[in-house]
């Protein structure tokens, strides 16, 4: 959740708050918004009713440059604005404009769309009156307009939203001014009644990397329901100046390996059937599955590549057969990477404790490619299947954004504050690695992963090889001898290449250029870094007593402890993200927490052995206060303890209080109050709302004597109490 309708105060608040969203017509609603980029911020709008029940156009801020969020709203809306479905568009002379408006409750039924100049300055506020675009000009228009700009052409597309016909489209007009007029083409995405379900289409068109790209959605996973979408995406070409028709495939650009896939979204099969989920699973799944039939999906699998598959399956057979993986290559050239045979589950998967997920290990499988499943067996039924997903070879949290925190207690900041320190890339210091930073605040502090598997010699893949890159530079970590210092002056530079392409270098020369490193967990729940050309350990040196700031360097041989107990190579690698798959610690950051022994301060989450979560661990030193990420599926995330490998929920009791979170369940979908949503709190911190309720998970030490504090799903925003004290707001900590 990135904005959410309690916290934009001209918003019209519901009737019934005590009824849930879907069952209060009245409920405040927050239609299809855009975000564009400007001013160094982002800048998300947001159509919704205000309390007079007219649609007006918000504004939402980041100023951290995160998409992601946390935007905070505007107080009043933009003034002049009406009617839903922004578009803003960045021309580039750097004037900004707004596109907008829709047909049926957006008001507009009879007349066109309307368009208007923004205040580039701030971006929220109309500088022209809003002006109509014919009909004539955008025939078939309804709603959803998009504007893009290619080649010096305006192209200015929309959804023709029939839903009493069920065949809503994409058309579009050109035009050579951004004022128009506009010159009506035609269809840019088509209805394929065999492929796209609901009525309702909404679109953009973006290039990256030289390649146009059209977004859109289906109703394809709730079969057909308008208001439950799924994002497509398909490559979009031009013919001179006019764009082609769209294709609507169902393995788009390459699906994830990683997500969890429906079975249902192959882009080939040979002889299966399928119907709708039971057990309140959405979508539906592949039945009917005999010897011999096939599946087939064009998967990604990026740098870091797969090494085993786990599938949803469900059978009534006492022998279901074996599903095979096979891989195709080229002229449909094709290996077995990996087989699972699947016994007797107790049915077809009616109901949902006959479903089990099976598992094989495959050979290592990596970029793009085509996966077969084939189905062996004997006669008749074999099988259904549901899902299916690939594991990644490596359990880092590559693509994800992390700051680092390290453990020596000795680093000083610049304000001569001592304690530990997140790294960061400090402009003032030459854009050397420093420990320096006492909270995560911006680009300084932020360090991409970044995938690397092979050595410069292309000798195969290596495990749990990274490159890490500067979000304050855009450029990779690399280590670095200068030759007017002695060894083992080791420095840690963010100037190096956007990718690593250099020959591993002569030693003897006098500067040594190094951006690969080992990412290696230690069993205390914070990892370590080793430089690849000289396997030292990155680490902050403190040594001298007096470095301000303190610097990092790779010259250690081992992970260990000075005399003082202090260790330099071990840091808290801090994620805003949920890193499905990986394991991670959570530390609250409200202060009032007391262990066991009644030291008072920030302390992690831990599963104790009557099953309730607590906040009172000082340390990660076992499996109490691990969480394995688990997928729930729609956006959603559950985590499950590796003390007793039960899920984590948050219940209600009957009269809709709040109790304390336990770790007593077995499956996701055994009860409510297990699926999660992640937040991105903009300050290396996240929070974490519970679906149902939705409502925060907070560390309640309200009482000022909760020994140990316990967890509750009662908070209704992130914020502070009195003593500033942030009840919802967590340290996430990459264990593995």
């Amino acid at each position: 959740v990135v904005l959410s309708y309690k916290d934009v105060p001209w918003v019209q608040q519901p009737a019934n708050p005590g009824e849930p969203h879907d069952k209060d017509a009245n409920h405040p609603r927050m239609w299809a918004p855009d975000c564009a980029f400007k001013n160094g911020k982002y800048y998300f709008y947001f159509p919704a009713k205000d309390n007079t029940g007219t649609f007006r156009i918000g504004v939402a801020v980041n100023e951290n440059q995160s998409p992601a969020g946390p935007f905070t709203a505007l107080p009043t809306p933009i003034l002049g604005s009406t009617s839903v479905d922004p578009c803003v568009f960045v021309d580039d002379d750097g004037q900004a404009y707004m596109f907008y408006g829709g047909q049926g409750e957006g008001g507009r039924s009879g007349q066109g769309p309307l368009w208007v100049k923004l205040n580039s300055d701030n971006m929220s506020e109309f500088i022209t009156y809003p002006q109509e675009i014919p009909l004539n000009q955008v025939q078939n228009w309804y709603e959803a307009c998009w504007i893009h700009k290619r080649n010096g052409i305006y192209y200015l597309s929309y959804s023709t939203g029939d839903h009493t016909t069920n065949t809503s489209e994409i058309h579009y007009s050109k035009s050579n001014n951004i004022a128009g007029p506009w010159s009506y083409i035609g269809t840019v995405i088509p209805k394929d009644n065999n492929f796209i379900t609901g009525w309702t289409d909404h679109h953009s068109f973006v290039e990256y990397k030289g390649q146009w790209y059209a977004f859109y959605h289906t109703s394809n996973l709730s079969g057909g329901d308008t208001q439950r979408r799924s994002i497509c995406v398909d490559k979009l070409y031009y013919s001179g100046e006019n764009m082609q028709q769209v294709i609507p495939t169902r393995d788009g650009t390459g699906t994830s390996a990683f997500s969890r896939i429906k079975a249902q979204f192959y882009s080939y099969m040979e002889g299966i059937e399928t119907e709708p989920c039971g057990g309140g699973d959405i979508g539906r799944r592949v039945k009917s599955i005999h010897n011999g039939d096939k599946l087939g999906y064009y998967l990604n699998f990026g740098s870091i590549g797969a090494i085993s598959f786990e599938a949803s399956v469900a059978t009534n057979n006492s022998d279901g057969g074996t599903i095979q993986i096979y891989r195709l290559q080229g002229d449909r050239e094709v290996s077995l990477i990996g087989s699972v045979d699947v016994d007797y589950t107790g049915g077809w998967g009616d109901n949902v404790q006959e479903w089990i997920t099976v598992d094989c290990d495959i050979d290592a499988t990596y970029g793009f490619s085509t996966i077969e499943l084939r189905f062996v067996g004997g006669s008749g039924g074999l099988m259904n299947i549901n899902w299916f997903k690939f594991k990644p070879s490596q359990n880092i949290p590559v693509g994800y954004s992390v700051a680092f925190k390290s453990q020596n207690q000795n680093c000083i900041d610049n304000n001569r504050n001592q304690g530990q320190k997140y790294l960061c890339i400090d402009n003032n210091h030459n854009q050397n690695l420093c420990a320096n930073r006492n909270a995560v605040g911006g680009a300084w502090e932020r360090f991409s992963i970044l995938a690397k598997n092979s050595d410069s010699s292309g000798r195969g893949l290596l495990n749990n090889l990274i490159q890490l890159n500067s979000s304050n530079t855009g450029k990779n970590l690399k280590l670095w001898t200068p030759s007017n210092l002695p060894e083992p002056a080791k420095y840690i530079f963010a100037d190096g290449h956007d990718y690593f392409s250099l020959p591993v270098p002569d030693p003897s020369s006098n500067q040594v250029f190094n951006e690969i490193f080992y990412w290696l967990p230690n069993a205390d729940g914070t990892i370590s870094l080793k430089n690849r050309y000289n396997n030292q350990y990155l680490c902050v040196d403190t040594i001298d007593g007096a470095n301000n700031p303190a610097i990092c360097y790779a010259n250690r041989d081992a992970v260990g402890q000075d005399s003082n107990g202090i260790s330099w190579e071990k840091y808290y690698a801090e994620v805003a993200d949920a890193p499905i798959g990986c394991v991670v610690a959570f530390k609250s950051q409200n202060q009032n927490c007391i262990d066991n022994n009644y030291n008072q301060g920030q302390k992690y989450l831990c599963i104790n052995d009557n099953l309730e979560i607590y906040a009172n661990r000082s340390a990660v030193g076992g499996t109490w206060e691990k969480f394995l990420v688990v997928d729930a599926g729609n956006g959603y995330i559950a985590l499950k303890s590796l003390r007793n490998n039960k899920f984590l929920r948050f219940p209600v009791d009957r009269f809709g209080n709040p109790v304390p979170g336990r770790a007593d369940s077995d499956s996701i979908n055994y009860t409510t109050c297990i699926k999660l949503q992640w937040r991105n709190n903009g300050d290396g911190t996240i929070s974490l709302i519970v679906v149902d309720e939705q409502k925060y998970v907070c560390v309640d030490t309200g009482d000022g004597q909760n020994n140990p504090a316990k967890l509750y799903a009662n908070r209704d925003a992130v914020g502070q109490d009195s003593n500033g004290i942030s009840w919802e707001k967590f340290y996430c900590q990459i264990i593995q």
